[in-house]
């Protein structure tokens, strides 16, 4: 027979005339109080199969859903996603359309017996999201039931991002209850095949938005810091996180590729079963972190161990977490990469110290030998300096006959010397491993070199500073208790003041306007020459206003007044090179070196 489907005030809305129609089930269930509509037998006969709800049991109910949940996943699977839409969940609602297609189709159905909880209040489970399809919900609060969810709603979501640490509630079944989930971890693979930054921020914005009332918008990365806000939350996505007991060891070895962030306890760095380095989280502006040179490829070959001093919390984020965070933000990797880098460079200072009997940076620095004889804060200075390069294995870090005006520090890594070209045929001839820590090119520092004598190349995955030497000479500048590597130099180029009185006071510019000297000293530049560096060479041709003059403000220079002989003469206050640079003659009339 059929039926026909009437709502109060509407009339007949529809009509059931397929044999199998069924009507009234979410009643049946316990779903729904009382009836919607109005159901009249519409033919001159109608059959009709009543099932008495007294006798349904739990494993009846646990079958019917479990039904319905397969049939929602091959038969109805497009009408479940027209229902309940994961559009339906606010924080997806920016997102592209391909986005949320692709989390539909990553979505499960699962189905709930009545008390049954769906996640528990303060848990870190697997951080899925749900979509209640069918049945009813009650949120629970310490134990208290404060709210009820109906078909449609959505809940969990800001926990599978990363914006809150644990559950905030309780969740359980009222009813029997089918429900859309959305694991983290399909999560993941829907964002690193959707890297688009916009869709992803706008993404996190919202959420960020929807929650600002609350302190708990997820943990703060340090290699975050200067990112779109998105990125942040999308390591916290990537992350596992784990409860560690007191006094458990993770080792480099048993890491892997994964990397820790401390965010609650007290862990330590040990090297060797000695104490290095103090990891203490709680810190709002971010954890600390360990083993992370593995976000970068390189492996950590070191045996250093992190032990938990009290019970710790962290978060576990693998590499490739980490590049599919770095996919979604191409345009800001540098940015991270630094970063990472940065968090890097103490434990380095630290294996570099153990070596060296210095503190922190000034024990990386004392590898190059101009700052053996420096004060410690000269080099803590230097080192803020580093501009730290990853290179890859095969990468040249200095290249042969290349021009060169800085010196390179091989923090992290391996390297080999490669013998001269003139070289490269002889029997024997084989380049010279080098390993972190090391430094190459610091003639370069002193101008008492300017090409690269030979070339160096990475053989693994390598940190390298870069001081250029302009930040040398301004190390200088800043610290001038160092006459040893200065010369005195520092004395008058440490401030403007000082510098433009030395000058006044020289032979050379005695008595000229104060208004001449400050435009003359504003073209100037500080130059620093090694022992028996040639600064200007006979015969070397001039040219008014491009060929320049020199003036010594510290050390000792000499002039060849024969051929191969060499007179000091040259002092602080003394001019030379001027004839040149007023065009009075064509070319250098002598040879003068430091």
């Amino acid at each position: 027979g059929s039926c026909a489907v009437d709502r109060s005030g509407h009339g007949r809305v529809n009509e059931m005339s397929t044999f199998g129609s069924c009507f009234r089930e979410r009643s049946f269930t316990g779903c729904a109080s009382r009836a919607n509509f109005s159901i009249r037998a519409s033919s001159v006969v109608t059959v009709l199969l009543r099932l008495n709800g007294a006798l349904l049991d739990d494993e009846l109910c646990k079958k019917c859903l479990d039904h319905l949940a397969a049939l929602s996943g091959s038969q109805g699977k497009k009408l479940y996603r027209d229902m309940f839409s994961i559009g339906k969940i606010e924080a997806f609602g920016g997102c592209s359309e391909s986005f949320r297609e692709m989390i539909c189709s990553a979505a499960v159905y699962r189905s709930y017996m009545p008390g049954q909880l769906l996640c528990e209040e303060g848990a870190q489970d697997g951080g899925q999201t749900f979509v209640l399809c069918f049945g009813r919900l009650a949120t629970e609060r310490a134990g208290r039931r404060v709210a009820e969810l109906g078909v449609g709603a959505s809940f969990g979501e800001l926990f599978m991002l990363g914006l809150t640490q644990r559950r905030r509630v309780s969740i359980r079944a009222e009813t029997l209850c089918l429900t859309v989930e959305i694991s983290r971890a399909a999560f993941q693979v829907v964002c690193a095949r959707h890297p688009d930054e916009s869709t992803f921020d706008n993404l996190y914005r919202k959420l960020a938005e929807m929650n600002r009332d609350s302190n708990t918008l997820g943990y703060h990365w340090t290699i975050a810091d200067g990112m779109p806000i998105g990125f942040n939350y999308s390591l916290n996505v990537g992350c596992e996180r784990r409860v560690l007991e007191e006094d458990t060891v993770l080792t480099a070895e048993t890491l892997g590729s994964r990397a820790v962030h401390v965010i609650h306890g007290l862990a330590e760095i040990r090297q060797n079963g000695t104490p290095q380095f103090l990891l203490e989280g709680g810190n709002p502006r971010g954890g600390a972190l360990f083993n992370q040179e593995v976000l970068l490829g390189i492996q950590n070959e070191s045996s250093e161990a992190l032990v938990c001093k009290s019970k710790c919390e962290v978060q576990l984020l693998h590499m490739n977490s980490f590049s599919y965070a770095c996919t979604a933000f191409w345009d800001h990797q540098d940015v991270v990469r630094n970063n990472v880098v940065k968090t890097l460079l103490p434990r380095l200072q630290l294996r570099h110290q153990a070596s060296g009997g210095a503190d922190g940076g000034s024990a990386t620095m004392r590898l190059c030998p101009w700052f053996r004889v420096a004060t410690n804060s000269c080099g803590a200075q230097a080192f803020e300096y580093l501009e730290v390069t990853v290179y890859q294995p095969g990468a040249v870090i200095l290249a042969e006959g290349a021009e060169g005006d800085a010196a390179y520090w091989l923090l992290h890594g391996s390297a080999a010397v490669e013998p001269h070209s003139s070289l490269a045929d002889e029997h024997g001839a084989l380049p010279v491993p080098v390993v972190a820590p090391a430094v190459f090119g610091t003639m370069h520092l002193l101008r008492i070199q300017t090409n690269n004598p030979l070339t160096i190349r990475a053989t693994s995955m390598s940190l390298v500073g870069t001081l250029k030497r302009s930040d040398f000479i301004y190390t200088i500048k800043m610290v001038p208790q160092n006459p040893r590597i200065s010369n005195n130099i520092c004395k008058y180029v440490q401030e403007e003041v000082q510098l433009k009185e030395f000058v006044a006071q020289s032979k050379a510019f005695a008595g000229a306007p104060g208004g001449f000297l400050e435009r003359l000293l504003r073209g100037a530049e500080h130059l620093l020459f090694g022992p028996g560096e040639i600064v200007v060479t006979k015969g070397e041709p001039c040219e008014l206003g491009v060929s320049p003059c020199f003036l010594m403000l510290g050390g000792c220079a000499e002039v060849e007044v024969a051929t191969g002989v060499f007179v000091p003469c040259l002092h602080p206050g003394d001019l030379f090179g001027e004839a040149g640079s007023l065009g009075l003659v064509p070319t250098r009339c002598q040879t003068v070196r430091s």
